[in-house]
């Protein structure tokens, strides 16, 4: 496991990629995403 995370690691910092292009397609809020109205919650 270590190893898949360590090539993961070493791909996502590898002095080729854009790290700012990376950081913008794995973080950050889903400007796509709802909630439900609090109306919708089932409370017990």
């Amino acid at each position: 496991m270590a190893e898949v995370i360590r090539t993961a690691v070493d791909r996502y910092l590898d002095e080729t990629a854009d790290p700012s292009a990376a950081l913008a397609a794995t973080f950050g809020a889903d400007p796509n995403a709802t909630a439900p109205s609090r109306d919708e919650w089932a409370r017990g």
